[in-house]
Protein backbone atom coordinates (compact mmCIF):
# COMPACT_ATOMS: atom_id res chain seq x y z
CA UNK A 1 0.00 0.00 0.00
CA UNK A 2 1.12 3.72 -0.81
CA UNK A 3 -0.31 6.74 -0.13
CA UNK A 4 -0.39 9.10 -3.04
CA UNK A 5 -0.04 12.61 -2.57
CA UNK A 6 -3.54 13.86 -3.79
CA UNK A 7 -3.24 16.75 -7.12
CA UNK A 8 -5.25 19.68 -7.28
CA UNK A 9 -6.57 19.35 -10.47
CA UNK A 10 -7.45 23.27 -10.70
CA UNK A 11 -3.95 23.88 -10.48
CA UNK A 12 -2.50 24.17 -14.46
CA UNK A 13 0.38 21.35 -14.36
CA UNK A 14 1.27 18.69 -16.38
CA UNK A 15 0.40 15.89 -14.93
CA UNK A 16 1.71 13.60 -17.35
CA UNK A 17 5.32 13.83 -15.46
CA UNK A 18 3.86 12.63 -12.42
CA UNK A 19 6.22 9.87 -10.93
CA UNK A 20 3.95 7.99 -8.29
CA UNK A 21 7.15 6.70 -6.66
CA UNK A 22 8.27 9.81 -5.95
CA UNK A 23 4.85 11.58 -5.08
CA UNK A 24 3.77 9.10 -2.41
CA UNK A 25 4.77 7.66 0.88
CA UNK A 26 4.55 4.08 2.10
CA UNK A 27 3.68 5.93 5.54
CA UNK A 28 -0.02 7.29 5.48
CA UNK A 29 0.48 11.27 5.09
CA UNK A 30 -1.82 13.71 5.36
CA UNK A 31 -4.80 13.90 2.53
CA UNK A 32 -2.49 10.78 0.58
CA UNK A 33 -5.03 8.55 -1.46
CA UNK A 34 -4.07 4.73 0.36
CA UNK A 35 -3.45 2.59 -3.12
CA UNK A 36 -2.60 -0.47 -3.38
CA UNK A 37 0.54 -1.66 -5.44
CA UNK A 38 0.59 -4.84 -7.37
CA UNK A 39 2.92 -6.31 -9.77
CA UNK A 40 1.66 -7.10 -13.76
CA UNK A 41 2.81 -11.07 -12.98
CA UNK A 42 0.43 -10.67 -9.36
CA UNK A 43 -2.43 -10.62 -12.42
CA UNK A 44 -1.60 -13.69 -13.72
CA UNK A 45 -2.75 -13.15 -17.59
CA UNK A 46 -3.72 -16.13 -19.90
CA UNK A 47 -2.38 -14.13 -22.72
CA UNK A 48 -0.25 -11.20 -23.01
CA UNK A 49 0.27 -9.57 -26.26
CA UNK A 50 1.89 -5.93 -25.24
CA UNK A 51 3.19 -3.75 -22.38
CA UNK A 52 3.01 -0.55 -22.87
CA UNK A 53 5.18 1.13 -19.83
CA UNK A 54 5.07 4.72 -19.21
CA UNK A 55 5.76 5.74 -15.63
CA UNK A 56 7.85 8.71 -15.61
CA UNK A 57 11.00 6.60 -14.06
CA UNK A 58 9.66 3.71 -12.64
CA UNK A 59 10.06 1.56 -15.95
CA UNK A 60 12.33 -1.08 -14.85
CA UNK A 61 10.59 -1.30 -11.53
CA UNK A 62 7.29 -2.26 -13.60
CA UNK A 63 9.32 -4.81 -15.64
CA UNK A 64 10.86 -6.68 -12.95
CA UNK A 65 7.27 -7.20 -11.54
CA UNK A 66 6.68 -8.77 -14.89
CA UNK A 67 9.34 -11.03 -15.57
CA UNK A 68 7.28 -14.18 -15.31
CA UNK A 69 4.46 -12.82 -17.77
CA UNK A 70 6.88 -12.13 -20.44
CA UNK A 71 8.47 -15.36 -20.06
CA UNK A 72 5.18 -16.76 -20.36
CA UNK A 73 3.97 -15.07 -23.48
CA UNK A 74 6.87 -12.92 -25.04
CA UNK A 75 4.67 -9.81 -25.50
CA UNK A 76 6.11 -6.93 -27.73
CA UNK A 77 7.31 -4.34 -24.99
CA UNK A 78 7.38 -0.28 -25.44
CA UNK A 79 8.77 1.60 -22.64
CA UNK A 80 9.39 4.91 -22.41
CA UNK A 81 13.35 5.90 -22.05
CA UNK A 82 13.94 9.58 -22.82
CA UNK A 83 17.21 11.34 -23.96
CA UNK A 84 18.51 12.10 -20.08
CA UNK A 85 17.16 9.12 -18.71
CA UNK A 86 20.25 7.43 -18.73
CA UNK A 87 19.86 5.48 -15.36
CA UNK A 88 16.92 3.91 -17.34
CA UNK A 89 18.53 2.94 -20.35
CA UNK A 90 21.68 1.46 -18.57
CA UNK A 91 18.74 -0.76 -16.75
CA UNK A 92 16.30 -1.52 -19.31
CA UNK A 93 18.35 -2.96 -22.44
CA UNK A 94 20.34 -5.02 -20.37
CA UNK A 95 17.27 -6.65 -18.93
CA UNK A 96 15.48 -6.94 -22.02
CA UNK A 97 18.34 -8.67 -23.82
CA UNK A 98 18.79 -10.77 -21.16
CA UNK A 99 15.37 -11.92 -21.62
CA UNK A 100 16.01 -12.68 -25.04
CA UNK A 101 14.91 -9.38 -26.62
CA UNK A 102 15.54 -7.31 -29.31
CA UNK A 103 15.70 -3.40 -28.66
CA UNK A 104 15.36 -0.43 -31.34
CA UNK A 105 14.50 3.54 -30.31
CA UNK A 106 11.25 4.54 -31.03
CA UNK A 107 9.99 8.31 -31.47
CA UNK A 108 6.86 9.39 -30.64
CA UNK A 109 5.99 12.28 -32.01
CA UNK A 110 4.24 15.34 -30.01
CA UNK A 111 2.03 16.61 -32.78
CA UNK A 112 0.60 14.87 -35.79
CA UNK A 113 -0.55 17.06 -38.31
CA UNK A 114 -3.59 14.81 -39.00
CA UNK A 115 -4.33 14.10 -35.56
CA UNK A 116 -8.23 12.82 -34.50
CA UNK A 117 -9.05 16.35 -33.27
CA UNK A 118 -7.54 18.87 -36.24
CA UNK A 119 -5.46 20.33 -33.83
CA UNK A 120 -2.86 22.99 -35.82
CA UNK A 121 -1.11 23.29 -32.87
CA UNK A 122 2.50 22.11 -33.22
CA UNK A 123 4.84 21.20 -30.58
CA UNK A 124 7.81 20.15 -32.32
CA UNK A 125 9.65 17.12 -30.49
CA UNK A 126 9.41 13.77 -29.24
CA UNK A 127 9.08 11.26 -26.41
CA UNK A 128 12.12 8.57 -27.23
CA UNK A 129 11.23 5.18 -26.54
CA UNK A 130 12.53 1.28 -26.50
CA UNK A 131 10.95 -0.71 -28.40
CA UNK A 132 11.96 -4.61 -27.37
CA UNK A 133 10.58 -7.94 -29.38
CA UNK A 134 11.33 -11.16 -29.98
CA UNK A 135 12.28 -12.99 -33.41
CA UNK A 136 8.53 -13.30 -33.65
CA UNK A 137 7.78 -9.98 -33.78
CA UNK A 138 11.19 -8.50 -35.47
CA UNK A 139 8.55 -6.98 -38.69
CA UNK A 140 6.96 -4.38 -36.39
CA UNK A 141 10.88 -3.05 -35.61
CA UNK A 142 11.38 -2.79 -39.21
CA UNK A 143 13.19 0.35 -40.25
CA UNK A 144 14.00 1.66 -36.76
CA UNK A 145 17.28 2.08 -35.26
CA UNK A 146 18.57 -0.82 -33.05
CA UNK A 147 19.51 0.16 -29.47
CA UNK A 148 23.62 -0.24 -28.65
Amino acid sequence: MRFLRQLDQNQKANYGLFNAINESSVEAVPGGIPTPEMTIDSLELSACDLIKVDVEGSEFPVLSGAVNTIKAHSPVIQVECNKDDTKNEQLLIPFLKEMGYETFWLFNRFYRPNNHKGSTRSNAGSDRNILAVKAKDIAIADGLEKCA
